[in-house]
């Protein structure tokens, strides 16, 4: 799917500014499915760390922070340790999506109550 798709399928979608991911990021427990792969939890605290867990058992550390109004993200081995900087789609009360630098989207994921 494409952010332009995105926005056609869910009038709701607004892109996320820098203050609001800042808001939402810090201590946030997010749920998701990487396609072909495994659905996941991460954990994003406060001090900028991160850990994921996928369901088939691998897991990764990392750290998150906002860059103007992007999502920055580095694991250990996935994207092989590169650092990735998104935009972020608010869909819902909890569900978000990020977009790719070729304008596709991420799959979907959701934040825990």
């Amino acid at each position: 799917m494409t952010e332009t798709e995105l926005k056609q399928q869910n009038s709701n979608a607004k892109l996320m500014t820098g203050a609001e991911l800042s808001a939402l990021y810090p201590g946030a427990v997010f749920e998701g499915n990487v396609p072909n792969f495994s659905s996941y939890v991460s954990t994003n605290r406060p001090d900028g760390s991160a850990e994921i867990v996928f369901a088939n058992g691998r897991t990764d550390a990392g750290r998150w922070q906002v860059q103007g109004d992007r999502l920055c993200l580095q694991w250990g081995w996935i994207n092989q340790g590169r650092q990735t900087c998104r935009p972020v789609y608010r869909l819902g009360e909890r569900e978000f999506a990020s977009v790719n630098d070729d304008g596709t989207m991420n799959p979907k994921f959701t934040k825990r109550p």
